[in-house]
């Protein structure tokens, strides 16, 4: 196994990471999402709302997706630019939905804190991009 000790104690990780945290907080999440097919056919730009804002076709695009695939491409490249955006989502909330850490009496030989499960990620990811869903929905009662 190999020997972290050159990170540092408990106290020492959770201050580097409150301040990795403090400085990715200040940085604004990008307003447009892109994504691209695997064949460069198709880019496609969404919104942080999920507006389609911009699709690029590439004038080379019979050579390279091909007559039949160019539908399967301009899809392709919308899920993409829509995991990118999803992500973005996900990564703003999930410092916001975690409790704060509970300091243990005594200090153990080996870490006690429990490790962020699948399940429970899985709940806070799908409870960020649900709130991601919503809020777009807030503004069109203009």
């Amino acid at each position: 196994m190999a020997n972290l000790d050159f990170l540092g104690d408990d106290d020492t990780l959770r201050t580097n990471a409150a301040h990795a945290a403090d400085e990715f907080a200040s940085l604004s999440a990008p307003r447009l999402h892109s994504g691209q097919d695997r064949t460069a056919s198709v880019s496609l730009l969404l919104t942080s709302a999920g507006q389609v804002e911009d699709v690029t076709i590439s004038r080379d695009w019979r050579r390279q997706a091909g007559v039949t695939r160019i539908g399967e491409a301009v899809y392709e490249a919308y899920t993409g630019a829509l995991g990118s955006l999803l992500e973005a989502i996900a990564v703003e909330e999930l410092p916001r939905d975690q409790p704060a850490p509970a300091r243990p009496a005594q200090r153990a030989a080996t870490s006690t804190e429990p490790e962020l499960d699948e399940d429970l990620w899985l709940q806070r990811t799908w409870g960020a991009l649900r709130a991601g869903r919503r809020a777009p929905r807030a503004g069109r009662g203009r």
